[in-house]
């Protein structure tokens, strides 16, 4: 959407000298262009060559007292006899009563696609001719402040690309890392951990039946060792038997399981439970 700049003006029907047609080529839009005190037609026409060939999406009119306007566009090397295009039709900007009392003089009519005949839609022009007419205030002057032309909005834009679905994929999203934390897990989702009794009543009875380095060779110190759960060593009251943090269940069943395993083997009685 970039605006069309006006290059300069062709023609036009009638002026006031403190007021010029060439007032529509300045950007601040105080200025206007108003017809002559001596022109009683009541129309004005101006003819103005855009700096390029371009796309019409949106135009902007600067009222000063005109009740209708329409806009027109062509082609600079069409032949004179060959009729403009027909963009916007004659529209009202100006009631009837608003011009008689010549109220409501100034105001802004922004023009879109949507209004534009569809023949003149979807071709590049470099000229536009505004009509605009006051018949039914013979006395007021009348013009614009300003015209503004731009492009219609660029297709990569005015249709933004649409999400992509959401996978379900059973992994915390990388924007969360909170979530994957140990502490936040064992706080909101806690697991029902194994008791601490039954882990030290069989590691106790393991070590006192001398099956210590029997379960040393399936697995169970390098487990020991890897989760920092079970003891490397014993008093006689049990005390630093267990580390200060929880067992993990999978420590424990392997436990059982070996002890399971042992007992198969050697016909041994395990320890009991109370």
């Amino acid at each position: 959407m970039a605006p069309v700049k006006i290059n300069h003006v062709v023609s036009f029907t009638s002026q006031d000298p403190r007021y010029p047609v060439e007032n529509l080529l300045r950007d601040d839009g105080i200025h206007p262009w108003l017809n002559s005190l001596q022109d009683r037609s009541r129309q004005l026409k101006v003819e103005l060559q855009l700096e390029r060939a371009s796309s019409i999406g949106y135009i902007d009119i600067g009222n000063c007292g005109c009740a209708f306007i329409q806009v027109d566009v062509g082609r600079s090397f069409w032949p004179l006899e060959q009729p403009y295009v027909t963009m916007v039709p004659s529209t009202t900007l100006m009631t009837p009563a608003d011009s008689k009392l010549d109220r409501n003089r100034s105001g802004v009519r922004m023009f879109k696609e949507g209004d534009f005949l569809a023949a003149a839609l979807g071709e590049k022009w470099d000229r536009v001719r505004i009509t605009c007419s006051q018949p039914f205030n013979k006395q007021a002057q009348f013009g614009l402040f300003f015209i503004h032309i731009r492009t219609p909005l660029d297709p990569d834009h005015s249709h933004a690309a649409p999400a992509p679905p959401q996978v379900s994929t059973g992994l915390e999203p990388a924007a969360s890392p909170w979530l994957a934390s140990p502490a936040f897990l064992r706080t909101f989702f806690p697991e029902v951990q194994p008791g601490r009794g039954r882990a030290l009543e069989l590691w106790c009875w393991a070590k006192g039946s001398g099956m210590h380095s029997f379960l040393s060779l399936l697995g169970l110190s390098r487990c020991q060792s890897s989760l920092g759960v079970l003891p490397t060593s014993t008093g006689q009251d049990g005390q630093g038997l267990l580390h200060s943090g929880m067992l993990q269940g999978a420590v424990l069943c392997q436990l059982d399981l070996a002890l399971c395993c042992v007992l198969s083997w050697t016909g041994a009685e395990g320890p009991k439970r109370l």
